[in-house]
């Protein structure tokens, strides 16, 4: 599917992660959400600054990131420090 299309060409990383988490893709990124595993959105942002997203602020544990790039998404598991 689309999707899966998508999917294959997003990276994250450094995982796990401590402060920050660079996303690249081939593709524009419109949002990206973060939800914890209890399926709370933690995180929203429509702008990654350099690539990068701020993930200070949660506490440590596993979360999903949820990739949006217009109607395509992606989900990726991302570990904090």
């Amino acid at each position: 599917s689309v999707d899966d299309v998508f999917a294959s060409k997003v990276s994250v990383y450094p995982n796990p992660a401590n402060e920050f988490v660079t996303i690249s893709s081939a593709v524009e990124i419109n949002k990206v959400e973060v939800y914890s595993l209890l399926g709370k959105r933690v995180i929203t942002s429509s702008k990654l600054n350099n690539n990068n997203l701020d993930i200070s602020s949660l506490s440590k544990g596993v979360y999903m990131l949820k990739l949006t790039s217009g109607n395509a998404v992606a989900t990726k598991k991302i570990v904090k420090n």
